[in-house]
Formats: C-alpha cells, sequence, structure tokens
C-alpha cells in the first residue's frame, strides 16, 4: 500500500511541527486506548511504527509519520485530543502566542474521532 512509512518526531508543542512544507495531516483523535496507534499501524500495513500498550494513556506526545513524503498521519494523546484539540478546530482559541489556532486549521485534511 504505502512504500515509505516512518516515525519522523515527537512534539509537545505544535509549534515544532515537523511539517514546515505544508503537507496535508491526517489526524487520529479519541479517548486514551481506544486503538488510536494500532490502526496507524494497520493502515500503513507496519506492526511496530506506532508504539501500542494495554496500559491506557501510553501516547503521550504528538506524533507525526511520515507517508511517502506526501502527507502525515499524526497521533494525538487521548487526554488532549478530546478537549484542547476540539476547542482549536472549533474555533474557540485564538491560538495564543504560538498562533496554535492558525497552525491545525492550515494543515490539517482529515481528522478521525
Amino acid at each position: 500500500m504505502f512504500e515509505k512509512c516512518e516515525y519522523v518526531t515527537s512534539i509537545v508543542s505544535r509549534k515544532h511541527s515537523p511539517n514546515n512544507d505544508n503537507r496535508p495531516e491526517i489526524v487520529f483523535l479519541g479517548r486514551s486506548n481506544v486503538g488510536k496507534s494500532s490502526l496507524i499501524n494497520l493502515i500503513t500495513n507496519r506492526k511496530m511504527l506506532a508504539k501500542t500498550s494495554a496500559l491506557p494513556g501510553k501516547t503521550v506526545t504528538i506524533n507525526f509519520y511520515n507517508i511517502d513524503d506526501s502527507f502525515y498521519l499524526v497521533d494525538v494523546p487521548g487526554s488532549w485530543g478530546n478537549c484542547e484539540f476540539y476547542r482549536i478546530l472549533s474555533g474557540n482559541d485564538e491560538g495564543g502566542e504560538n498562533g496554535d489556532a492558525n497552525f491545525f486549521k492550515t494543515k490539517i485534511k482529515s481528522i478521525y474521532w
């Protein structure tokens, strides 16, 4: 399906995104321990691309995966995804000093919740 699937980086602040060339981002968010990382592994046909665990809350950073140098899959922590991410996407955030709202509105092409 995909030839190149690689982990790029983990960030704790959106201002450190590796996406400087404005590639589309497909974001996976939802509650903790629902299988977001496992879904990324399934889609890419890589068993260990995204780290998984039986313990809830294993993903604590925003993880970027480069797919064929054409787009990013983004794995968002469950606890962060349910409130912060939705607040920004719904337009209830000015983005503060980091310009977070503009960052997400310009690069995200798909969200899977």
